[in-house]
């Protein structure tokens, strides 16, 4: 499934845009499912009832802190894509093995 998103959203109308998108979504997927691996153990390891506040604390501070880095000119400039690929990713993985017992 991420392959064919990845297909479809990356295209642009310029060789090397195109290939700025991808290393940009590559690099902020990488980052963002390491980050959301570790977030999903730290908070698994803190016991059942303080699982899913941790969890929401953590979707809810790096998704602001990215969100706010988003509005500076430079990096909207070059790395926007990226930056919302992130918060995608992340918000994805750590919450997704919340309720697979």
């Amino acid at each position: 499934m991420w392959a064919v998103l990845t297909v479809v959203v990356v295209f642009d109308f310029s060789v090397g845009a195109t290939l700025g998108r991808g290393v940009n979504r590559g690099f902020a997927t990488l980052l963002a499912s390491t980050l959301g691996v570790g977030a999903h153990r730290i908070a698994s390891f803190s016991g059942e009832i303080c699982e899913p506040i941790l969890l929401g604390l953590f979707v809810f501070i790096l998704a602001a802190v990215v969100t706010f880095i988003r509005f500076f000119p430079r990096m909207k400039a070059r790395y926007d894509y990226g930056l919302l690929i992130f918060i995608l990713t992340f918000c994805l993985i750590s919450v997704s093995g919340y309720r697979d017992d």
